[in-house]
Order: structure tokens, then C-alpha cells, then sequence
């Protein structure tokens, strides 16, 4: 230990000057070996934050701006219940009333998917929106309808787009938002269908056909997700990712 002595400082309990010089020096080595071991997992960690990511990504539910078509066939889309056929006559989906004798009669029908591009959790996708172009070929329907059931509550959620089928003969686009308001009907409030919105198990379509006795044709074409513009969380996952690549080029040409 250090103590003073006539105005003079001098080195007392046996330990040298020199003693304390090399554990400095020690300490140095140290923490060069500390910031060495930093940086090694600065360099494991960015690997395994990607994995994270796409791990996330992978379960964000449906796929965005990827049209589903029908060039052929149904794809994974069936016919749930009803009174229709569905099939593709070509290029899209079609859902079959026949005609009727007599008195008309009360028909609907629901065709649905389960497929895992449009199904999962919806919650981590801001501002989701699914968009499909509808043509009612021969008549306007009694009623059309998207719906959803989650595994969370059991529940299946509808959301009329009746009001905007207002034309035969030729598509027009269909814009529902995963949003809660009072289109949607189901069991619960806005608490409930944002917990439900977390496990979608499968979404489709019901039509209800029109009270006329003559066949009728609904077709569904061009089912995508979209979001109209990035949502936050995006623009803040771009900023992190590149505020951890700045921060690792600096460790890497910090000099050792």
C-alpha cells in the first residue's frame, strides 16, 4: 500500500511498484480479451437475429401481393356446405346454383381454404387487407359474404360486400379490411375479433342466391392480402437492421 513519509510517497506491505505495473498491464490484456469476446458475439448474434426474423416472418399469415388466379383447377379451395358446385371453368372460381321449378327457394352456399398462404396470424400484419374481384354472371345475389374462423374462440366472423356487387356481367373489385368495425359480425366486440384475428384456420367465401328459379353463376377471381402502404413495424424492422449492420462494420475496424 501507498503511504506518505517526510513529503515523500514510498511502498509499504511488501509490494513493489512494479508489482502493480504488471497488474495494470494484466488488466489491459484483459479487456483487449473481453472486447475480442465482444466482438465474437456481436458476430454470433446477427446470424441468429436473422434466423428470428424469418422465423417471425414465416408465421405472419397470410402471403402478401400474390394473387391467387385459378389458372386451373380449385387449388385448395372446396366446396364447405351448401347448395352449389364450385369448379373452375376456366381461369377462375365458380360457384353453381342450379335452376329451380316451381316457387323459388332459399339456397347459400361457402366455399373456403385452409391453406397455410391464406390462414395464421393476422395480427402481425398492420393494416391487412384482402381484395378479390367478384362477377355475378347472370344475377344480383341475395347476399355475399367473407368469412373467417379462428381457433381461438371458435367463433366465424362475416363481413357483407353485398352493397358493392351492384353490376352483372363484368368483375369488380373487392376491398375487405381485417379491421374491426361493425361490418363484421361474430361474437364479440373489437377485443374479441382482434384476439380471434391471431388463428385463422381457414377463410371463404358464403353466397346467397338470388330468389329467382334460374341458374345462377358467382365467380371469384385474383384473391390477394395486401397493405396499402408499409406499416410502421416494417419501417422500424428496416431501421434496426440497418443501425445493427452500421454497429457491426464499427467493431469489426475498431483496431485490436
Amino acid at each position: 500500500m501507498w503511504s506518505r513519509s517526510g513529503g515523500r510517497c514510498k511502498v509499504t506491505g511488501g509490494r513493489s511498484r512494479n508489482t502493480l505495473d504488471a497488474r495494470f498491464l494484466g488488466f489491459q490484456r484483459g479487456s483487449r480479451g473481453l472486447r475480442r469476446q465482444k466482438s465474437a458475439g456481436f458476430r454470433w448474434a446477427s446470424p441468429c437475429l436473422l434466423v428470428v426474423l424469418f422465423a417471425c416472418a414465416s408465421y405472419a399469415g397470410p402471403v402478401l401481393n400474390d394473387p391467387e388466379t385459378w389458372d386451373s383447377g380449385t387449388g385448395s379451395w372446396t366446396n364447405t356446405t351448401g347448395d352449389a358446385t364450385l369448379s373452375n371453368p376456366g381461369g377462375n372460381l365458380q360457384i353453381s346454383f342450379d335452376a329451380q321449378i316451381g316457387v323459388p327457394a332459399a339456397e347459400w352456399d361457402t366455399i373456403s381454404s385452409t391453406s397455410n398462404s391464406v390462414t395464421g396470424n393476422y395480427q402481425l400484419i398492420d393494416d391487412l387487407q384482402l381484395r378479390f374481384q367478384f362477377t355475378a354472371a347472370d344475377i344480383l345475389p341475395f347476399s355475399a359474404a367473407v368469412y373467417f374462423h379462428s381457433t381461438n374462440s371458435g367463433t366465424v366472423w362475416e363481413y357483407s360486400f353485398l352493397s358493392t356487387v351492384t353490376v352483372v356481367g363484368s368483375p369488380q373489385w373487392q376491398t375487405i379490411p381485417f379491421a374491426y368495425s361493425t361490418a363484421w359480425n361474430g361474437y364479440g366486440g373489437s377485443v374479441e375479433f382482434m384476439a380471434d384475428l391471431a388463428g385463422v384456420d381457414w377463410i371463404g367465401i358464403n353466397i346467397g342466391r338470388a330468389m329467382n328459379i334460374m341458374q345462377q353463376d358467382y365467380h371469384i377471381d385474383d384473391w390477394q392480402y395486401v397493405v396499402p402502404e408499409p406499416g410502421a413495424v416494417y419501417v422500424l424492422l428496416a431501421a434496426f437492421l440497418s443501425l445493427g449492420l452500421v454497429f457491426r462494420l464499427r467493431v469489426a475496424r475498431r483496431p485490436v
